[in-house]
């Protein structure tokens, strides 16, 4: 995640990259904005690598992030994302599918 785009992959096991998408980053709207950001990069992932076995979700933030809550402090690329709780719910309550690190 950074100030213009959001890089996912799917990687197995021993660390090969099966499938790779780059997306928009939403860095200068609303932290929910910035969130489906994030949301659309994993499902494209997923959406390209059909049948795939996902074990969990890394995820990597620019910044200060506070390693107990799992907020991210002050990301100078992310403005939206200011003192947000990106480990706990996002603002619609909607959690990811697959648990996160």
């Amino acid at each position: 995640m950074g100030g213009t785009k959001v890089a996912a992959g799917l990687v197995d096991t021993k660390g090969k990259i099966l499938h790779k998408t780059r997306n928009p980053m939403q860095a200068r709207g609303t932290a929910a904005e910035g969130l489906t950001s994030v949301r659309t990069a994993i499902d494209t992932a997923f959406r390209e690598t059909p049948g795939a076995t996902v074990r969990g979700i890394g995820l990597i933030s620019p910044g200060p992030v506070d390693p107990q809550t799992g907020t991210i402090l002050n990301p100078a690329n992310l403005p939206c994302w200011h003192n947000f709780p990106l480990a706990e719910e996002n603002p619609e309550g909607v959690r990811f599918a697959h648990p996160c690190a």
